[in-house]
Protein backbone atom coordinates (compact mmCIF):
# COMPACT_ATOMS: atom_id res chain seq x y z
CA UNK A 1 0.00 0.00 0.00
CA UNK A 2 1.52 3.27 -1.23
CA UNK A 3 1.25 6.10 1.77
CA UNK A 4 1.71 9.62 2.07
CA UNK A 5 3.86 11.69 -0.91
CA UNK A 6 4.30 7.93 -2.59
CA UNK A 7 7.60 7.69 -0.96
CA UNK A 8 6.79 4.84 1.54
CA UNK A 9 5.35 1.60 0.55
CA UNK A 10 4.17 -0.65 3.47
CA UNK A 11 3.63 -4.68 2.35
CA UNK A 12 1.63 -7.51 4.02
CA UNK A 13 3.04 -10.79 4.21
CA UNK A 14 2.10 -14.21 4.94
CA UNK A 15 4.77 -14.79 7.23
CA UNK A 16 2.51 -12.53 9.61
CA UNK A 17 4.64 -9.47 9.19
CA UNK A 18 4.16 -6.38 8.08
CA UNK A 19 7.39 -4.25 6.04
CA UNK A 20 7.47 -0.39 5.45
CA UNK A 21 10.17 0.41 2.47
CA UNK A 22 11.30 4.30 2.05
CA UNK A 23 11.10 4.58 -2.20
CA UNK A 24 13.80 6.51 -2.99
CA UNK A 25 12.81 9.45 -5.77
CA UNK A 26 15.82 8.09 -7.98
CA UNK A 27 13.97 5.10 -8.91
CA UNK A 28 9.98 6.83 -10.20
CA UNK A 29 12.95 9.16 -12.43
CA UNK A 30 15.26 5.40 -13.46
CA UNK A 31 12.66 5.38 -16.41
CA UNK A 32 13.85 8.86 -18.03
CA UNK A 33 17.18 7.52 -17.77
CA UNK A 34 17.86 3.95 -17.52
CA UNK A 35 21.46 3.95 -17.21
CA UNK A 36 21.35 6.24 -13.68
CA UNK A 37 21.28 4.61 -10.28
CA UNK A 38 17.97 3.96 -9.63
CA UNK A 39 18.68 3.43 -5.58
CA UNK A 40 17.52 1.25 -3.39
CA UNK A 41 14.66 0.90 -0.86
CA UNK A 42 14.94 1.41 2.18
CA UNK A 43 13.12 -0.93 5.18
CA UNK A 44 12.04 1.28 7.73
CA UNK A 45 10.30 -0.86 9.71
CA UNK A 46 9.36 -4.71 10.25
CA UNK A 47 6.00 -5.18 12.38
CA UNK A 48 6.32 -8.29 13.77
CA UNK A 49 2.83 -8.41 16.04
CA UNK A 50 0.31 -10.92 13.84
CA UNK A 51 0.47 -14.20 14.52
CA UNK A 52 -1.19 -15.63 11.35
CA UNK A 53 -0.98 -14.31 7.91
CA UNK A 54 -1.09 -10.29 6.91
CA UNK A 55 -4.17 -10.00 4.69
CA UNK A 56 -4.55 -6.45 4.34
CA UNK A 57 -3.52 -2.58 4.91
CA UNK A 58 -5.19 0.71 5.36
CA UNK A 59 -4.49 4.21 7.01
CA UNK A 60 -6.61 7.13 8.35
CA UNK A 61 -6.68 9.94 5.48
CA UNK A 62 -5.84 12.50 7.46
CA UNK A 63 -2.77 10.64 9.05
CA UNK A 64 -1.60 8.13 6.00
CA UNK A 65 1.77 8.63 7.67
CA UNK A 66 1.26 8.24 11.03
CA UNK A 67 -1.35 5.58 11.53
CA UNK A 68 -0.99 2.35 9.99
CA UNK A 69 -3.72 -0.61 10.16
CA UNK A 70 -3.42 -4.52 9.41
CA UNK A 71 -5.41 -7.12 9.47
CA UNK A 72 -4.94 -10.86 9.66
CA UNK A 73 -5.73 -14.32 10.14
CA UNK A 74 -5.12 -14.64 13.25
CA UNK A 75 -8.64 -12.53 13.74
CA UNK A 76 -6.57 -9.46 14.92
CA UNK A 77 -6.13 -5.81 13.71
CA UNK A 78 -3.90 -3.73 14.58
CA UNK A 79 -3.36 -0.51 14.77
CA UNK A 80 -0.12 1.15 14.79
CA UNK A 81 1.85 4.90 15.02
CA UNK A 82 4.55 6.45 14.31
CA UNK A 83 6.55 9.03 16.38
CA UNK A 84 8.36 11.50 15.44
CA UNK A 85 11.38 9.57 14.14
CA UNK A 86 9.05 7.59 11.80
CA UNK A 87 9.22 4.79 13.84
CA UNK A 88 6.33 2.16 14.30
CA UNK A 89 5.15 1.18 17.52
CA UNK A 90 1.52 -0.82 18.02
CA UNK A 91 -0.98 1.48 19.70
CA UNK A 92 -4.25 -0.89 19.75
CA UNK A 93 -4.97 -4.27 19.23
CA UNK A 94 -8.55 -4.86 18.01
CA UNK A 95 -10.03 -8.40 19.19
CA UNK A 96 -12.89 -9.43 18.10
CA UNK A 97 -16.06 -9.44 20.40
CA UNK A 98 -17.07 -12.70 21.78
CA UNK A 99 -20.77 -14.23 20.35
CA UNK A 100 -23.54 -15.49 22.32
CA UNK A 101 -23.67 -19.15 23.31
CA UNK A 102 -19.71 -19.06 24.63
CA UNK A 103 -18.56 -17.35 21.87
CA UNK A 104 -19.15 -19.54 19.20
CA UNK A 105 -18.87 -18.52 15.54
CA UNK A 106 -20.20 -20.21 12.22
CA UNK A 107 -16.27 -19.57 10.76
CA UNK A 108 -14.24 -20.41 13.59
CA UNK A 109 -12.81 -18.34 16.55
CA UNK A 110 -11.91 -15.78 15.75
CA UNK A 111 -12.67 -15.38 12.05
CA UNK A 112 -9.97 -14.22 9.35
CA UNK A 113 -9.93 -10.47 8.81
CA UNK A 114 -9.74 -10.44 4.82
CA UNK A 115 -10.73 -6.55 4.16
CA UNK A 116 -10.50 -3.03 5.45
CA UNK A 117 -12.01 -0.08 4.61
CA UNK A 118 -11.36 3.80 5.95
CA UNK A 119 -14.40 6.53 5.71
CA UNK A 120 -12.91 9.49 3.43
CA UNK A 121 -13.33 11.37 6.40
CA UNK A 122 -11.36 8.55 8.76
CA UNK A 123 -14.55 8.48 11.11
CA UNK A 124 -15.24 4.88 10.31
CA UNK A 125 -13.76 1.63 10.19
CA UNK A 126 -15.36 -1.57 7.95
CA UNK A 127 -13.63 -4.74 8.69
CA UNK A 128 -14.34 -8.00 6.32
CA UNK A 129 -14.39 -11.46 7.92
CA UNK A 130 -14.23 -15.05 7.36
CA UNK A 131 -17.74 -15.48 8.83
CA UNK A 132 -19.57 -13.69 6.02
CA UNK A 133 -19.64 -10.29 8.58
CA UNK A 134 -19.01 -6.98 8.40
CA UNK A 135 -17.77 -5.17 11.43
CA UNK A 136 -18.20 -1.67 11.57
CA UNK A 137 -16.09 0.27 13.86
CA UNK A 138 -16.08 3.85 15.24
CA UNK A 139 -12.84 5.44 15.15
CA UNK A 140 -11.80 8.04 17.64
CA UNK A 141 -8.34 9.20 17.47
CA UNK A 142 -6.46 5.79 17.68
CA UNK A 143 -9.46 3.97 19.64
CA UNK A 144 -11.66 1.84 17.77
CA UNK A 145 -15.38 0.99 19.18
CA UNK A 146 -17.82 -1.67 17.85
CA UNK A 147 -21.38 -0.40 16.46
CA UNK A 148 -22.79 -2.65 14.69
CA UNK A 149 -22.53 -6.37 12.86
CA UNK A 150 -23.62 -6.26 9.17
CA UNK A 151 -24.42 -10.23 8.37
CA UNK A 152 -23.84 -10.30 4.83
CA UNK A 153 -25.55 -13.11 2.04
CA UNK A 154 -28.57 -14.59 2.57
CA UNK A 155 -29.36 -16.70 5.13
CA UNK A 156 -27.19 -20.17 5.50
CA UNK A 157 -28.94 -23.69 6.12
CA UNK A 158 -27.64 -25.96 8.44
CA UNK A 159 -24.42 -27.37 7.80
CA UNK A 160 -23.26 -24.44 5.34
CA UNK A 161 -20.00 -22.76 5.45
CA UNK A 162 -20.03 -18.98 5.32
CA UNK A 163 -18.34 -17.51 2.44
CA UNK A 164 -15.50 -14.79 3.51
CA UNK A 165 -15.75 -10.95 2.86
CA UNK A 166 -12.97 -11.06 0.69
CA UNK A 167 -13.11 -7.10 0.02
CA UNK A 168 -15.35 -3.99 1.14
CA UNK A 169 -14.78 -0.54 -0.41
CA UNK A 170 -16.24 2.75 0.20
CA UNK A 171 -17.48 5.47 -2.41
CA UNK A 172 -15.40 8.76 -2.89
CA UNK A 173 -15.78 11.75 -0.96
CA UNK A 174 -17.41 12.97 -3.85
CA UNK A 175 -20.04 10.35 -4.23
CA UNK A 176 -23.21 11.45 -3.90
CA UNK A 177 -24.38 8.20 -1.91
CA UNK A 178 -22.77 6.52 1.02
CA UNK A 179 -23.22 2.90 0.22
CA UNK A 180 -20.93 -0.19 1.45
CA UNK A 181 -19.84 -2.28 -1.46
CA UNK A 182 -19.45 -5.63 -0.26
CA UNK A 183 -17.53 -8.54 -1.80
CA UNK A 184 -19.13 -12.34 -0.53
CA UNK A 185 -18.84 -15.28 -2.10
CA UNK A 186 -19.54 -15.33 -6.46
CA UNK A 187 -22.06 -11.82 -5.35
CA UNK A 188 -22.05 -8.11 -5.16
CA UNK A 189 -24.04 -5.92 -2.42
CA UNK A 190 -24.79 -2.95 -1.80
CA UNK A 191 -25.54 -1.90 2.01
CA UNK A 192 -26.87 1.59 2.75
CA UNK A 193 -27.12 2.50 6.53
CA UNK A 194 -31.35 3.47 7.65
CA UNK A 195 -32.03 5.43 10.83
CA UNK A 196 -35.13 3.45 10.94
CA UNK A 197 -33.95 0.98 12.79
CA UNK A 198 -33.73 1.02 16.83
CA UNK A 199 -29.68 1.44 16.76
CA UNK A 200 -29.44 2.04 13.90
CA UNK A 201 -29.00 -0.78 10.71
CA UNK A 202 -27.78 -1.85 7.55
CA UNK A 203 -30.02 -3.04 4.35
CA UNK A 204 -28.94 -4.40 1.14
CA UNK A 205 -29.82 -1.53 -1.67
CA UNK A 206 -28.57 -3.42 -4.62
CA UNK A 207 -26.77 -6.96 -5.40
CA UNK A 208 -25.50 -9.40 -8.10
CA UNK A 209 -25.77 -12.67 -6.69
CA UNK A 210 -23.88 -14.17 -9.41
CA UNK A 211 -21.50 -11.39 -10.39
CA UNK A 212 -18.65 -14.19 -11.18
CA UNK A 213 -18.23 -18.17 -11.42
CA UNK A 214 -16.13 -18.13 -8.58
CA UNK A 215 -15.28 -15.93 -5.24
CA UNK A 216 -15.37 -12.12 -5.83
CA UNK A 217 -12.09 -11.39 -4.41
CA UNK A 218 -12.12 -7.44 -4.80
CA UNK A 219 -14.43 -4.51 -5.51
CA UNK A 220 -14.11 -1.04 -6.14
CA UNK A 221 -15.93 1.96 -6.76
CA UNK A 222 -14.65 4.09 -9.96
CA UNK A 223 -13.84 7.41 -9.22
CA UNK A 224 -17.65 9.31 -8.94
CA UNK A 225 -19.21 6.48 -7.46
CA UNK A 226 -21.48 5.53 -9.66
CA UNK A 227 -19.78 2.73 -10.95
CA UNK A 228 -17.87 -0.25 -9.93
CA UNK A 229 -14.91 -2.80 -10.85
CA UNK A 230 -15.10 -6.53 -9.27
CA UNK A 231 -12.69 -8.98 -9.76
CA UNK A 232 -12.94 -12.67 -9.58
CA UNK A 233 -11.17 -15.67 -8.69
CA UNK A 234 -11.78 -16.79 -12.26
CA UNK A 235 -9.44 -13.98 -13.51
CA UNK A 236 -12.48 -11.98 -15.30
CA UNK A 237 -12.23 -8.09 -14.21
CA UNK A 238 -15.71 -6.70 -14.47
CA UNK A 239 -17.58 -3.26 -14.94
CA UNK A 240 -20.75 -2.68 -12.86
CA UNK A 241 -23.04 0.57 -13.44
CA UNK A 242 -25.12 1.36 -10.60
CA UNK A 243 -27.70 3.66 -10.43
CA UNK A 244 -28.35 5.32 -7.21
CA UNK A 245 -32.23 4.51 -5.63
Amino acid sequence: MWMSQDTLLSVCSRDKSVWIYEIPETLFNHSSNPNADAGTCDVVSILTHHTGDVKTLTSLPDDPDDVLISASYDGTINVYVADEAGDYALSTTIKQEEEEEGGERQGGDPATIWSLAVTPHGTRLYAGTGDATVLVYEIDGVSFNLLHTILVGPVLMDGEMPSPVYSVALPPSRASHSCLLVAHGAGIYLYREVSSVMGGGWKVDACAESAHEGDVMSVKYVEDGRGILSVGEEGKLRVWAYTIG
